[in-house]
This record gives structure tokens, C-alpha cells and sequence, in this order.
């Protein structure tokens, strides 16, 4: 009974402290904490379509891998382009020019530091982008790395006052230094680590860390994306399928992801996005095929999830509150998402058939777990055209690392968890077998 009344009396004072608070207003969205998603399939979900390998868009049925990459695939990611995502950017070359070792025993002595200044030829001149890199104690040999883009600088995402105060912007939520009130509280919401990955428990498991701030690219705001937006957005691009802020981060993550390749130390890279972030590292894999694993978490609309199915955040939602995200032409289907040409289902088998891990949690509906895992039924032919094993599963509390696309749902609500790195660790684990040194 004592905990009882210890526990809502904490829940009291934390709403307090959310209404005290204006910088933190958007962590109080009761959207993300709803009753939980059911353990099974209702038996009245639709599948996913169009079905992947049915005739359509003026192609006959697809067959084969040969067929889906040089004739299906090429036709939908101009699709996702044209009706989702704006176009993105042309590809630019890459550079690191400068690495500084930051502090050779760093996050307890589990691994070393660094700071790269990575340049990328954009369309409009040279972006340069701020990233954080830690390297594993051990590691003998090159090792996967685990790509994390970040809101809130690489200060607080690697929890480290080593590294400097972002220059970009951030979202008030985020203070600037570590251990403060407001990414303290939008820890106890959201999970522990929901602002920054766990890195030494990611170097203790063998693998690099690399970090950097997404204003970097383009800033998470409507109206200071805007002029980012039509710096990258190609020349001559139609106004309803200017390049969105998603498919910015995405033409960001693959060149990022090209610098991290291209040292010695490093061999595969592996992304890790939550939320918003989770919708754009499934498109940076999807535009760029040496990217070798992705952890989408929480995607959502535009991200894993069905759009048909206008469940959770429908395209109405995400387009009227984000419009900087996609492009234009993605609010032309609000009220109506069965007028899209494609559904996200056809983005993650874009993927294949390299290994995708969906995360959710059960009470998380407005990312709509059930959206997700109908999506994943909807991709696997891709994976088995490809020589995987068939994946087709009916209930949503069934996670097996070992199969190249795997859905995962824990308990809770909308977040970043420990036991949530464990199941991403595990998964890279399975999937990285025998690429990895003893």
C-alpha cells in the first residue's frame, strides 16, 4: 500500500513537473501510452499491398532477385520518392578530414574517443558534419560499427562533456549538458536511453560507436528545414516532390556511412534509429546498398508501419504536424492513404536481403506495432527470392535474432530501453556471425 502511494505520488510530481515545464510539453503526448497491442494478429487485419511480387506497374510478376533488382526495385524507390519522401539528393563524394583522439579511455575505460569532421559535396557546396566515433578496448581487428544519428548533439548523446555543445539546432527538451533536468525527465518518459545509446555496453559487446548531430544535415524544425531543404533539394524537381527532411537524413546517413567504411578499423556498418530516426535509417538502406544491417525502432508512418491502414499516427497526423519531413505530394493522401501507389512494406523488402530488426513496444500504438508486423509479412518474399528462410509470423511477442528480418516488441511504451540495445545487440550478434573477429 506504502508503494502504492509512493508510486502515484512520484507520477503527480513528475506531471507537475511536465506542466512547469514548457520545454518539455511534447514529452507529455499521451498518444505514446495507450492500452497495449495484442500479442497475436487480429484476424480481421488486411495483409499488406500491393502484393510484392504480384504484375503490376507495368511489369509482368516478379520471379526472381535478378528481376526485383534491376526491374521492380528501381521503380518503387522512384515512387517513395515521388509520393513520400521528396526526391533525394544525388550521391557526393565523401571525406574525413580531420580525426582527433578525444580521451583514449573512455565510458569507464571501455573504449577510446574520437572526433571526425567528415565533409560531404552537396548540391549546393560542402556540408560538414560533426561525428563521434569510440572504438572497443579489445578490438583486434576491424569491427561492425553501429551508426546512431542524434537530436540533441553528440554531448548529451554520448553523455560525455568532452565533446562540444552542438552548433545546430536542438529541440528545447534538449540541454545542452549532460545529467540536466530536462534530459533527465525526458529519460523517466521516454527510457534511459532514449537521448543516447548505451556505449559502453555497445563497446563491451565488441562493436564501434559513431554519433552525430542530424542538424548537421538538416535541422528536425518546419521552418528553419526549409532553406536546408532547397539547398539539396536537385534542380529542376517538381515543388510537390522537394526532398524532405527524411530523405535528407537518409542521403546523410549513407555518406556518413561511406567516411565510417572507408577506415581500416572499421568493417560492417550497422544503423540504429528511433522513431522519426528509425524512418530514415530505413530509407539510407534502402538508397544505399553496401549499408550492411538496420535497427528501424518505432518507425511508424512513413517509417515500418502500413500507411493503409490509417491506424496510430495516420498520414494526416504525421503530414499536418511534420510537414517538413516528406515530400508535398505525401499530404495530397491524408484521409485517403489507399490512393498511394506503394505502402511501406515495399520500402523494408527494398532492403533485402540484408538484416532488418522493427522494433516496437506493446504500448506504442501510435507507432502501430500490428501496421509493422503486417509490413514484414508483406516484405519477406523479398528475403526469400533472395535464398532466406520464409518469415511469416502471427504473433507480435516472438523475437528470433536469427532470422534476417525479425520483429521485436517489448513491453512498455514509446522509447529507448536497455533491454531494447540487449535485443539489437543480440540480433547484430546473429546476423554479423563470422564477420566479426574472436
Amino acid at each position: 500500500m506504502i508503494w502504492r502511494v509512493l508510486r502515484w505520488t512520484l507520477l503527480a510530481l513528475v506531471g507537475a513537473i511536465f506542466l512547469l515545464v514548457p520545454a518539455c510539453a511534447l514529452l507529455t503526448d499521451a498518444r505514446y501510452v495507450t492500452i497495449p497491442a495484442p500479442n497475436r494478429l487480429p484476424a480481421d487485419s488486411a495483409r499488406a499491398s500491393p502484393a510484392l511480387l504480384a504484375a503490376g506497374y507495368g511489369q509482368p510478376p516478379i520471379a526472381s532477385a535478378e528481376a526485383w533488382r534491376g526491374e521492380r526495385a528501381p521503380v518503387l524507390l522512384a515512387l517513395f520518392q515521388s509520393e513520400i519522401y521528396g526526391r533525394v539528393p544525388a550521391p557526393g563524394t565523401v571525406r574525413v578530414d580531420e580525426v582527433r583522439q578525444i580521451d583514449p579511455a573512455a565510458f569507464g575505460g571501455s573504449g577510446s574517443l574520437e572526433r571526425w569532421r567528415v565533409a560531404i559535396e552537396a548540391p549546393s557546396g560542402v556540408l560538414t558534419v560533426d561525428l563521434a566515433v569510440a572504438f572497443p578496448r579489445a578490438a583486434s581487428g576491424p569491427v561492425p560499427v553501429f551508426l546512431v544519428p542524434n537530436e540533441c548533439g553528440n554531448r548529451l548523446a554520448l553523455d560525455t562533456e568532452a565533446l562540444p555543445r552542438p552548433a545546430g539546432h536542438t529541440p528545447s527538451w534538449c540541454d545542452p549538458d549532460p545529467g540536466r533536468l530536462e534530459a533527465a525527465i525526458a529519460r523517466f518518459v521516454f527510457g534511459e536511453y532514449v537521448l543516447s545509446p548505451p556505449a559502453a555496453m555497445i563497446l563491451q559487446r565488441g562493436y564501434a560507436l559513431a554519433a552525430y548531430h542530424e542538424s548537421d544535415i538538416v535541422p528536425d524544425d518546419a521552418a528553419l528545414a526549409g532553406p536546408a531543404l532547397a539547398r539539396l533539394t536537385p534542380a529542376g524537381t517538381p515543388a510537390d516532390e522537394r526532398t524532405g527532411t527524411i530523405a535528407a537524413w537518409a542521403w546523410g546517413l549513407s555518406h556518413i556511412a561511406r567516411a565510417l567504411d572507408g577506415d581500416p578499423r572499421i568493417g560492417e556498418v550497422a544503423l540504429m534509429g528511433h522513431s522519426r530516426r528509425g524512418k530514415a535509417v530505413l530509407l539510407a538502406a534502402a538508397i544505399e546498398p553496401e549499408l550492411d544491417l538496420v535497427v528501424s525502432h518505432q518507425s511508424g508512418t512513413g517509417g515500418a508501419a502500413l500507411s493503409r491502414r490509417e491506424a496510430g499516427e495516420t498520414v494526416a497526423d504525421v503530414t499536418s504536424t511534420y510537414p517538413h519531413w516528406f515530400a508535398p505530394a505525401f499530404a495530397r493522401h491524408a484521409g485517403r492513404a489507399r490512393t498511394l501507389a506503394i505502402d511501406q512494406h515495399q520500402l523494408l523488402a527494398l532492403i533485402a536481403p540484408r538484416p532488418v530488426l522493427l522494433g516496437n513496444a506493446a504500448r506504442d500504438r501510435w507507432s502501430d506495432p500490428v501496421g509493422t508486423l503486417l509490413a514484414a509479412n508483406g516484405a519477406a518474399p523479398a528475403w526469400e527470392l533472395h535464398g532466406e528462410p520464409a518469415f511469416h509470423q502471427t504473433r507480435l511477442d516472438r523475437f528470433d535474432p536469427a532470422s534476417p528480418l525479425t520483429f521485436y516488441m517489448r513491453g512498455g511504451t514509446h522509447g529507448v530501453t536497455g533491454e531494447d540495445w540487449a535485443a539489437f545487440l543480440d540480433f547484430a550478434d546473429a546476423q554479423l556471425a563470422g564477420h566479426r573477429p574472436e
